[in-house]
Order: structure tokens, then sequence, then C-alpha cells
């Protein structure tokens, strides 16, 4: 899959994600105002993650990324607060 593509996929699926539990989305994902999708930078998906992780974890970023891969989500991991978060892991990556 093109890169491009599958960047505005991953974006494009957070957005529906975060508008569909959250309430609507959150500030980094507004659309530029000249309606072309703008593509997240690591630093901006990893803002993005970080914002979700705070919201729904009570926890950073990084503090989510260590307890994921270090396997404390492994108990329920289809928790959907753990999901909305998870979701957002190839952003900042």
């Amino acid at each position: 899959m093109d890169k491009n593509l599958c960047t505005l996929f991953k974006y494009m699926l957070c957005i529906d994600v975060l508008e569909k539990f959250s309430g609507g989305v959150m500030a980094l994902t507004t659309p530029p105002s000249n309606g072309q999708v703008k593509e997240l930078t690591q630093q901006e998906g990893k803002a993005l993650l970080d914002q979700a992780a705070r919201r729904y974890l009570k926890m950073s970023a990084d503090e989510f990324i260590q307890a994921w891969e270090s396997g404390e989500f492994d108990d329920d991991p289809d928790r959907p607060d753990v999901m909305y978060v998870a979701m957002l892991l190839p952003l900042a990556k």
C-alpha cells in the first residue's frame, strides 16, 4: 500500500474513532481550512496519542507505550479505553 494512502487511512480511522467515542474530534485532528488532508508528523501523532492516553487512561503516551509493550493490558486488551489509545500507536512510531 502506498505510504501516503496508509498514513491517510490511519489518520481517518483515528478521527472516526475519536469522533464516535469522545463526543468530538480532539484539537490536533482538526482538518485544514483549505480542504486538504494534513499528514501528521511523528511528533503530532505522539501528541495525539498522549492526549488520548491522558484522557482515557490517566497516563502519558510514554507510560502507555511501556505498559502496552510489557503486556500490562493482556488481561483485557479489548477494553474500549485501552483500544481507543492503542489504535493511535502507529501514529507515534
